[in-house]
């Protein structure tokens, strides 16, 4: 049960994380902006974490009504879902982010804020930042990520360690 719960969780957060991504295209293409009962719905059913990186990535944040409802959903899913399986979603959305900002470097395309990424790792997916950073040979020669990502894997496991 909860491999399933993570799974989901792992899928609803890259979807509506690309979500945004699609929204903020609309926008700039002179189209109407998503639904935002829609967007918090999805936040509600765990999907906020997505929606948070998605807006931070992608530099849409479009009202700060919609960003708090959203924090306040990412505390509902923790409450309701458990920290394993958000940390899990929050590893996965980070890996994503990771890996999108590597892909838009080699074409020259809207990067991701470092500082976005430092805290998607901080935010609970610094496993998933780390594997990206290895795997696809991403910010591996930057200081502050060679240190602080290392650093962050090991104060999320002491931090489960003492939530057991």
């Amino acid at each position: 049960m909860h491999m399933f719960l993570a799974l989901y969780l792992c899928i609803l957060n890259v979807v509506m994380f690309f979500f945004v991504q699609r929204d903020k295209e609309a926008v700039i293409k002179k189209k109407k902006h998503a639904s935002y009962g829609g967007v918090f719905v999805m936040a509600m059913l765990g999907g906020a974490l997505g929606t948070l990186f998605g807006m931070y990535t992608f530099h849409h944040m479009t009202r700060n009504k919609i960003f708090h409802c959203l924090v306040g959903a990412v505390l509902l899913g923790w409450c309701l879902f458990g920290p394993y399986a958000m940390l899990i979603a929050a590893c996965v959305l980070s890996f994503v982010m990771y890996g999108y900002d590597k892909k838009m470097a080699v074409q020259d395309g809207w990067r991701v804020r470092e500082s976005v990424l430092l805290v998607s790792a901080a935010a609970g997916g610094a496993f998933g930042a780390l594997a990206a950073m290895v795997l696809f040979r991403h910010k591996i020669r930057k200081a502050k990520f060679y240190v602080t990502v290392p650093l962050l894997c090991i104060l999320w496991v002491k931090l489960m360690q003492v939530l057991i």
